[in-house]
């Protein structure tokens, strides 16, 4: 499962370097600690950027699941004005 996360309300800017994202997810229910990738950012922009998320033993980790668990991505995100 991916999740691609908008970043656009922060406003950075396309003429600098790429902001470099902190995540971390969260929501309810026993099955979110149980997912591995949920720090790490894959095709970063200043728009945004994607997260794969898998069980930790490779099991099915349906999109229903994260729904219903109200699963969400923290993130922060820093841009080099120099």
């Amino acid at each position: 499962m991916f999740i691609s996360v908008d970043t656009s309300s922060a406003n950075f800017r396309s003429d600098l370097d790429t902001p470099v994202y902190v995540i971390s997810l969260s929501g309810s229910g026993a099955k979110v600690g149980e997912v591995v990738g949920a720090a790490a950012v894959y095709e970063p922009t200043e728009r945004g950027f994607r997260v794969y998320l898998q069980h930790f033993r490779d099991a099915s980790l349906p999109p229903s699941q994260a729904q219903e668990g109200g699963w969400y991505i923290n993130w922060t995100g820093v841009q080099n004005l120099d």
